[in-house]
Parts: structure tokens; sequence; C-alpha cells
């Protein structure tokens, strides 16, 4: 009798130790990331220490190819998918960490809500969600993490300041402008892009009234796509390294090219707007544009142009 209830009381003694004593595993490769979103938080004094040290993540496999990562509420197990994570840059393995981070740690559901052209207003947006995510730019990171962390919904003011086009002062101190060109690359001699304080630059493409049509021009190292026949990337915006900057405009509807396709970029001091026949579509802050040169691209036969940029020093 003796001898059982000692067994009984071992037992006991045991699995109240296990269940005391959880055992969690955090991969290396993902300890940077824990320890920025831990950093994140108390900066916007939000303490996760004692929820980080409950949290388990690990490689694994994802049947689900629209899934990166996934979050186990019940027993506090991150498991990311291996060959998804090979495929992203740093960028996007933070927000996929922070991302499951949210539900696992800040018990956040997914939140869908987006701007009127398409922008994510939370890194919390299902997989399935339409909406676009800004990984690279510094204003858009701050603002995700405001929104992770404290709450902060409210789209920044900088974000919209020039959402309706013709809030746009014309009043440059300087002027160049092409009326009707075939020339696919345009040089400015002694000009360097990154010199201006504020500049609107327009590339007006006629059209031929085919669902075919894609269309783009680099800014010196500005990339400004508008892709119709895409059935979900409408427009892409990117940079050539160093920079990294990447982002894509979702709709099926709102841009269409039925006449004549102009894309707009508005440069005021460090935030850049962008524009689909004067319709607001982006804003991100890019600090230089650097070159000199403009190059445009489509698909088909060569298009008619016209060309406008106006600045200030």
């Amino acid at each position: 009798m003796k001898n059982t209830f000692l067994f009984l009381l071992i037992t006991l003694s045991l699995l109240a130790a296990c269940q005391y004593d959880k055992i969690t595993i955090i991969e290396k490769e993902f300890e940077p990331f824990v320890e920025n979103f831990r950093t994140e938080a108390n900066l916007r004094s939000v303490d996760v220490d004692d929820a980080l040290e409950e949290i388990t993540i690990l490689f694994g496999d994802i049947e689900d190819p629209k899934v990166s990562g996934t979050c186990n509420r019940t027993t506090d197990i991150i498991t990311i998918d291996s060959t998804s994570w090979k495929r992203l840059d740093f960028e996007r393995k933070e927000h996929l960490i922070f991302h499951e981070l949210g539900h696992c740690v800040l018990d956040i559901l997914h939140r869908e809500e987006q701007t009127t052209s398409g922008d994510c207003h939370s890194y919390m947006r299902s997989s399935s969600g339409l909406c676009s995510v800004n990984y690279y730019s510094t204003l858009w990171r701050k603002y995700y993490f405001d929104e992770l962390f404290a709450d902060i919904t409210s789209i920044p003011s900088w974000y919209d300041a020039y959402e309706n086009y013709a809030d746009i002062a014309m009043d440059f101190e300087h002027l160049f402008q092409i009326e009707d060109t075939l020339a696919e690359e345009i040089k400015l001699d002694d000009i360097n892009f990154n010199s201006f304080s504020r500049f609107l630059f327009e590339m007006e493409f006629e059209n031929w009234n085919t669902d075919e049509n894609l269309v783009q021009y680099d800014f010196g190292d500005l990339t400004f796509k508008s892709c119709n026949p895409c059935a979900r990337r409408k427009i892409e915006l990117c940079a050539r390294p160093p920079n990294q900057l990447q982002k894509t405009y979702y709709s099926n509807d709102d841009i269409r090219f039925e006449s004549n396709i102009k894309l707009s970029m508005y440069k005021d001091q460090e935030i850049v707007y962008f524009y689909v026949n004067e319709q607001f579509v982006h804003a991100m802050n890019f600090d230089q544009i650097n070159g000199n040169q403009i190059i445009s691209g489509f698909s088909g036969p060569s298009l008619n142009m016209h060309v406008y940029l106006g600045w200030d020093e």
C-alpha cells in the first residue's frame, strides 16, 4: 500500500513538474525576428515577455501553398513552412513571424480592412486577402507595428495628403515636356533626380484598345508598371537594389485600359504618390530616386507617348 501511494505521489509530482516546466523550442533562424518582436512591443509599452516564453516556433510542411505559417493557439506552436521560408527575403520573413506571433502572443484575429486604393490596414490580413502590404517602406513598417502593438488603425496623414490629384500644385520651377514621342529612352543631361525636392512626372501611353496591354516606365531606379491582363496584379512598384522596394496593388475592375493610360508619380520631400489616370493607388517614403534616365516599356507595338516633368530643386 505504501509503495502504491509513493508511486502515485511521484507520478503526480512529475506531471505537475511537466505542466509547470513547459518545454519551448524556437529554431535558431527565427530568434532574431522574435527578439525584434519583443523590442518593438517594448517600445510601445506592451509586455510580451511571459507570452513569448510559452511559444514554440518550428519548421514544418504546410499543405496549402497559399499559407506560409500557422499558429496553434491551443499548443502555442507556430509552424513555418520550410519551402516558403526559403523564398522570402528579410522583410517578408519578418512580416511572417510578426503575423504568427500576432495570433499566438497578442491573440489577434485576421483583419481584412483596406484603404479605397487597396492598401492593407493591418499586418494581420489573411493569406486570401486581396489588399496589399508594403513590406519595405520604413514609414509603412512603423505604421504596421503601431497598428499591431498599439491598435492604432487610422492611416497616417502622409498617406492621403495628395489622394486628390487636383491638390498637387503645378507651379514648378522647372519644366520638361514632350507632346508626342516614340522614344523608349529619354536622358536628361546635367540633371539627377535625387536633387529634386518636389516633382511630378507623367507618362501617358496612347492605347490601341486591347485586353493584353502592359505599360511601364523606369524613372531613374524606380519602376512603375500597370498590367491590364494580370488577373490580380494590376499595379507594381519596385526599385532596383540596394533599396529593394516593391509594392503590388490588387484590383480587377477599377483600372482598365479602354483609353489612354497615364502613369504619374508625385514626390514631395520623402513621400512618393502614385496614380493611374490620376486615380491614387499608393504612397510610400523613398528618400532618393537616383539617375537621370526615363525608360518606357510596353507589350505589343510601339506606343506614342506624352511626357511631362515638373520639378523644384
